[in-house]
C-alpha cells in the first residue's frame, strides 16, 4: 500500500512538461515525477485509436552518477577516477545495485522500468516490461526490454571473461593455468552459472 501512495505522490505532487528541462540537481520526488509523466506521454502518444494504456508497475528509476574510485597506476601510485553508477529513486521489486545503471547512452539522465499494458479495441491486452532512457531534457534516447541489475551484472561477466580468455590466448597463455577471480569467484565457477 505504501508503494501505491508514493507513486500517487510522485505522480501528482508536481506537473512539469517533459517538453522542459529538468536540472541535475533537482529533487528525487521532482526527477520522479518530470521522469515518469516524460514516459507516460511518451506511450500515450504512441497509442492508435481505440488503443488504452494501463500502467501496472513502476519497477525501478535510477538516475545516472558518478562513483569515486581509486585506479592504480603503474608506479605504484592511484589516480582518482570515476565509474558509472546509479542512486535509487524508487525500487518496487528490491533489485536496485548501486554500480549497475539499467539505461544506456552517454546523454542518458534518469532510467525507468515499467511494467505496462496496452489493450486495444477488441479487448486483447499486451503486457510489456520496457526500460526507458531518458535525457536531462526529457527526449526519451533509447527503449528496450527490461532486463534486472543481475541479469546485467551476469551479462558484462560474461563479457569480461570472454575478453580475458581472447587476450590470453592472443599472447600465448593458456587461461586454465590462471586462477582468475571476479568477487571471490573463479572465472569457472561464474561461467557455468
Amino acid at each position: 500500500m505504501k508503494k501505491f501512495y508514493f507513486i500517487l505522490l510522485v505522480v501528482t505532487l508536481i506537473n512539469i512538461s517533459c517538453e522542459s528541462s529538468i536540472s541535475p540537481n533537482a529533487t528525487d520526488s521532482e526527477i520522479v515525477s518530470w521522469s515518469t509523466k516524460c514516459v507516460t506521454d511518451f506511450l500515450e502518444d504512441k497509442l492508435t485509436a481505440g488503443q488504452s494504456l494501463k500502467m501496472k508497475e513502476w519497477i525501478l528509476i535510477e538516475k545516472k552518477v558518478p562513483i569515486p574510485v581509486e585506479v592504480w597506476q603503474e608506479d605504484d601510485s592511484y589516480k582518482s577516477d570515476s565509474i558509472t553508477g546509479c542512486y535509487k529513486l524508487l525500487d518496487s521489486r528490491n533489485v536496485f545495485d548501486e554500480h549497475i545503471f539499467i539505461g544506456k547512452g552517454d546523454e542518458a539522465f534518469v532510467a525507468i522500468a515499467l511494467a505496462y499494458e496496452v489493450i486495444d479495441k477488441s479487448g486483447i491486452c499486451n503486457y510489456f516490461e520496457k526500460t526507458y532512457t531518458l535525457n536531462t531534457t526529457g527526449q526519451i534516447i533509447d527503449v528496450y526490454d527490461y532486463v534486472t541489475p543481475l541479469e546485467i551484472k551476469k551479462q558484462t561477466e560474461q563479457m569480461f571473461i570472454k575478453a580475458v580468455k581472447e587476450a590470453m590466448s592472443s599472447m600465448g597463455k593458456d587461461i586454465n593455468e590462471m586462477n582468475i577471480t571476479i568477487e571471490g569467484k573463479s572465472i569457472d565457477e561464474i561461467s557455468n552459472n
